[in-house]
């Protein structure tokens, strides 16, 4: 297998980390505000704790890789004058956002995690439902992106 594969599948490896996790964590605080189960917090806050590392260590390899992709085909992409250009500058919008937002999620699960009180599956559910749509919709962009 030759590098800018390898490098691809694992740029596609790491969103699939970010989109995946995040729809886990969604899917537990979903369940959790229903269920009233013992033990859906200690399940969310366990799963949200364990994604938060794994996110930001996802995110570190697909900024790598996006910007040695942007590096190795730069001089050969279109400007920011046409539309992939433009879906460029939104898909680059889109992931600014993504991690604004990883940020404010990422402090609540450690603040609930310090405090060793029960997650609040309401802010959860919201917080990691943005996280899934914000992130799909830089996957769909990155799509658009590299097949047009």
């Amino acid at each position: 297998m030759d590098l800018h594969l390898a490098v691809r599948w694992l740029h596609v490896l790491a969103a699939t980390v970010i989109v995946g996790g995040a729809a886990l964590c969604w899917a537990l605080a979903v369940h959790g505000r229903s269920a009233k189960l013992p033990g859906q917090a200690s399940a969310l806050g366990f799963a949200a704790e364990r994604y938060e590392w794994a996110f930001w260590i996802a995110l570190g390899v697909i900024v790598a890789t996006g910007v040695g992709n942007l590096g190795a085909y730069g001089e050969a992409l279109p400007g920011p004058g046409t539309a992939w250009g433009r879906a460029l500058a939104l898909k680059l919008g889109a992931v600014t956002l993504l991690i604004v937002g990883s940020v404010v999620r990422t402090f609540a699960v450690v603040r609930a995690a310090s405090e060793e009180d029960r997650m609040s599956f309401a802010t959860m559910h919201h917080l990691y439902a943005a996280t899934v749509l914000v992130a799909a919709g830089v996957v769909g962009l990155a799509e658009y992106l590299a097949h047009g």
